[in-house]
């Protein structure tokens, strides 16, 4: 049996190997790194929005302003709106990490969050390996060109996921070896909602980037561009503000639960 014990050990040791190389590839410095990239982009994406937004809306003035003599002034003062809700959109995002740090969470073994980080990773390079696929079969069109950039932002995702699985205190979740099972349920069911705050600031830059790149894919003359353009745009702006609100919404519920079993463990 010893043979046989032997064996199992060194196969468990080649997985801990493997899972731990992976944590060290998707730590704190790759995310990070990531997060640096888009800050440097998203100034001069909003920026170039911004001004393509007004472009765009001279155009459109042009074509249907004799149908709609309001549209103009909604034209010149878009430019306006969007930088001051942008303004109170990074407000936001200081807000959202206060809140993030004001809510903190316990388990009691981190055992969860490695083996959910592995099946995440091991499905981000799954949809990777897709989309290459895709791509290897020649049939390239719009609605190609769509699904694999879909993917491949699906795949980013997953990765960029699986970061903050192995490390878990990127969304202020704390290894306790006393916390009890009711705070590991509040921590295991609620940790999407820390995630989304976490991810709120990439999600919002991603998509301001995209309206960007489909505002200036719009100079061409396609009228769905424009709109898909001030669609993300908009929604990148906004998006600090709604996850905001859906936090205190829903984490209320996960909050009120904590004070009870705080209040059970003193008594």
């Amino acid at each position: 049996m010893t043979f046989f014990d032997d064996l199992l050990a060194r196969v468990f040791n080649l997985v801990e190997s493997l899972v731990s190389a992976i944590e060290r590839l998707v730590g704190t410095n790759f995310i990070n790194s990531f997060t640096r990239l888009l800050e440097q982009v998203h100034s001069a994406a909003l920026l170039i929005s911004v001004a393509l937004v007004l472009i765009s809306g001279l155009i459109f003035n042009g074509k249907y302003g004799m149908a709609f003599p309001w549209l103009i002034y909604l034209v010149l003062l878009s430019p306006v709106i969007i930088l001051i809700l942008s303004f109170w959109a990074e407000t936001f995002h200081d807000a959202i990490k206060d809140l993030l740090n004001a809510n903190r969470t316990t388990i009691s073994n981190l055992a969860y969050f490695r083996f959910y980080g592995f099946f995440t990773f091991i499905t981000a390079i799954a949809i990777f390996l897709y989309a290459i696929y895709t791509l290897a079969q020649g049939s390239f069109g719009p609605m190609t060109n769509y699904v694999v950039v879909g993917l491949l932002l699906l795949g980013l995702f997953y990765l960029l996921f699986s970061a903050t699985l192995f490390n878990p205190e990127l969304l202020n979740i704390k290894e306790d070896k006393e916390s009890s099972s009711g705070e590991d349920f509040v921590t295991l069911f609620a940790f999407p909602l820390p995630a989304m705050l976490y991810f709120q600031k990439i999600i919002s830059r991603i998509l301001i980037i995209i309206g960007g790149l489909c505002l200036i894919a719009s100079l061409g003359g396609n009228e769905l561009y424009v709109a898909a353009g001030v669609g993300f745009l908009v929604g990148g702006i906004l998006y600090p503000f709604i996850v905001y609100i859906i936090f205190i919404l829903f984490y209320f519920w996960f909050s009120l639960l904590k004070s009870f079993l705080k209040w059970s463990r003193n008594n």
